[in-house]
């Protein structure tokens, strides 16, 4: 499963923008884009992303996104035995 952020257009235009994603409180390591492939260690934790905006002769800006708890999926094996 992927996690995609979508930010609009900034102002001003000549803007970077970076970007860190976590799994509970602890920053995921080498997580810097705007997708996230979820990790099994990931489901059961929450994750958010902290966004940073600098420009020069600006104030650099960093917000932090509200925490989404990746569910713990059930999974089955079923298994079939044929005696023959």
């Amino acid at each position: 499963t992927k996690l995609i952020v979508r930010i609009p257009k900034t102002i001003p235009s000549s803007s970077s923008v970076s970007y860190q994603w976590f799994s509970g409180p602890f920053e995921v390591n080498g997580a810097k884009s705007k997708e996230y492939e979820l990790a099994s260690a990931d489901y059961g934790s929450e994750v958010s992303l902290s966004i940073t905006f600098a420009a020069k002769g600006f104030k650099t800006t960093s917000v932090t996104t509200n925490s989404i708890l990746i569910p713990v999926l059930n999974r089955y094996l079923i298994l079939f035995y044929h005696f023959g």
